[in-house]
């Protein structure tokens, strides 16, 4: 659920088959259901009544929904210093959302970039419930309040699919910008925080933009937390898996960081996680290589396959052809009108392409990523993958 300023996010579509968001295993711990404040931040976080949260919302009107998603709503709200913020809402009503809150609560609590949105504070108490009559169970459901900074300009997903006279579409630079400012972000999340992160819901209606079209990467809920050396360990387990009794072998590892039920969004995840089950932040790498795409080329592409996908991985043979086939202006959003650069779009679809690569080994770093973007060359690059892309 995306913490945004404007309606609530649309259906993706484009490079991906329908966006649904799978159920995330996690195994449960003592401390799954305790309060967040008995979490230990690494930075401040403001600890909000419930009341001061209720009066900048407006009693949490119906007016001041600017999102909503699978745990509740996102308000806009006032506070009294005069700050507008989003007030993100959500309901116990399912098993996982407190684990996610929490999740959001952690990373938000360690991470601090310029390319993430900033957690302001949190609220974990209600209202006084109403008394409920002897025998009989209470129904209201445990509520989570998390506060951040409204994004102003709404999310990357609703630019992308909602053009108008007062909603233009995003010019040629302000697409690299965004792509720049997510891949600083996950680069900060892989490489720089105190703990690596892995995000795990890398897609358009997670990003979110502020008034000067700064990336704001959101929705932490499925984040995973680990330190650096289990990565590397992971990566290296990644690597050694190419034969398929090798595969089985590292499935059967209890070493191996494997999940049983999938999170994510359809189209955004890897095959390795969507046929077995494997992470690592190569998850993120595919993901934003799709995020890219989706840059480009805005709702659709010619001749992209939407259907059939096996559990929802994307077929990217045919962008692959176009490219081959110098046929670039067929990947680019029409809302353009042809204005872009042109050596920048050919550059933009091969870091894509790189990124979603099947194997996780193969695709680049944020890092990498980001000094692409930046105006690395990538002939180093496309000439070692060569043999499985035709692309420099």
């Amino acid at each position: 659920m995306a913490v945004v300023g404007r309606a609530a996010e649309g259906v993706s579509r484009g490079f991906t088959a329908p966006a649904v968001k799978f159920s995330c295993w996690r195994p449960k711990t003592s401390s799954d259901h305790s309060n967040l404040q008995l979490l230990r931040p690494q930075v401040q976080l403001r600890n909000f009544t419930y009341r001061e949260l209720k009066v900048a919302s407006g009693n949490f009107s119906e007016e001041n929904v600017v999102g909503e998603g699978g745990f509740g709503k996102v308000y806009r709200g006032i506070l009294l210093d005069g700050s507008v913020v989003a007030i993100k809402k959500c309901t116990q009503l399912y098993g996982h959302a407190e684990v996610e809150t929490r999740a959001e609560v952690e990373v938000g609590s360690m991470a601090r970039h310029r390319n993430l949105i900033q957690l302001l504070g949190f609220c974990d108490s209600t209202e006084p419930q109403k008394p409920v009559k002897k025998g009989k169970a209470s129904t209201e459901p445990v509520e989570h309040l998390l506060v951040y900074p409204l994004a102003v300009k709404g999310t990357v997903d609703s630019h992308l699919r909602e053009c108008s006279a007062l909603q233009p579409p995003l010019d040629w630079p302000t697409r690299m910008h965004i792509a720049l400012g997510v891949a600083r972000g996950l680069s900060y999340l892989h490489e720089d925080c105190s703990l690596q992160i892995i995000h795990h819901d890398i897609k358009p209606s997670n990003i979110l933009l502020d008034e000067n079209f700064e990336s704001l990467i959101a929705d932490f809920g499925l984040a995973k937390l680990m330190n650096h050396e289990d990565w590397n360990q992971q990566i290296q387990k990644l690597e050694s898996a190419r034969a398929p009794h090798q595969m089985a072998a590292l499935e059967r590892s209890t070493e191996l960081y494997r999940t049983h039920r999938i999170c994510g969004t359809h189209g955004f995840i890897p095959p390795e996680y969507a046929l077995h089950g494997m992470f690592s932040v190569k998850n993120d790498v595919f993901a934003f290589g799709v995020v890219l795409l989706e840059l480009i080329s805005g709702p659709s592409v010619p001749g992209f396959r939407q259907h059939g996908a096996r559990k929802g991985i994307n077929d990217f043979k045919s962008v692959k052809v176009i490219v081959e086939h110098n046929e670039l202006g067929c990947l680019i959003d029409p809302n353009m009108r042809g204005d872009y650069d042109e050596k920048e779009a050919e550059k933009l679809v091969k870091l894509a392409l790189l990124c979603v690569q099947e194997s996780p080994t193969k695709r680049p770093t944020m890092l990498e990523a980001v000094q692409v973007l930046k105006g690395s060359s990538l002939n180093d690059r496309c000439e070692s993958e060569k043999e499985e892309m035709v692309l420099c």
